[in-house]
C-alpha cells in the first residue's frame, strides 16, 4: 500500500465513519441542535479539506476525532480507531498502550516495505495480526 492508498483507505474510514454518524437520530433528527449541526459541518469539511488535499486537514482531524470523544462519547465507538492513530496529536491520549503498539509496529511495517520497494496491504497485515481495529 504506498503513501496514496494509504491517504485513501483513511479518508474511506472517515466517510464511512460520518456516515455511520449522520444515520444516528441524534444527527439525522430534524431538531438536530446547532452544536450538533456544526459538529457535522466540521467532520463534513474535514472529509472536504481531505479530498481536496487542503492544507489544514491534519489540525482539522485532530480536532473533529477529539470534539466526537469530548463531546459525543457515546458515538466514539462508530469512528474507527485506525484515525485516532492516523490524525495523531491529541487524538493518541484515547488509545490504550495496546492500540498504540499494534499501531506502531505497523507503521513499522509500512515503512520498511516502503524502503525495501515492497507492497504493503494494511488491511491484510492487521487481519494477519487477529487485531480487528475499528
Amino acid at each position: 500500500m504506498n503513501d496514496q492508498q494509504w491517504f485513501e483507505y483513511h479518508l474511506d474510514t472517515l466517510l464511512e465513519s460520518l456516515t455511520a454518524l449522520e444515520k444516528l437520530p441524534d444527527f439525522s433528527d430534524e431538531q438536530i441542535t446547532e452544536t450538533d449541526e456544526i459538529f457535522l459541518d466540521n467532520f463534513r469539511h474535514l472529509a472536504e479539506s481531505m479530498a481536496e488535499h487542503s492544507s489544514d486537514w491534519h489540525t482539522e482531524g485532530q480536532d473533529v476525532i477529539t470534539q466526537v470523544v469530548r463531546l459525543y462519547p457515546q458515538h466514539t465507538h462508530l469512528v474507527s480507531r485506525d484515525l485516532f492513530w492516523f490524525f495523531g496529536g491529541d487524538c493518541l491520549h484515547y488509545l490504550d498502550d495496546e492500540e498504540i503498539e499494534f499501531y506502531q509496529n505497523i507503521e513499522e511495517l509500512r515503512f520498511e516495505a516502503e524502503r525495501e520497494g515492497l507492497d504493503f496491504d494494511y488491511e491484510a497485515l492487521k487481519e494477519r495480526f487477529g487485531k480487528a481495529v475499528h
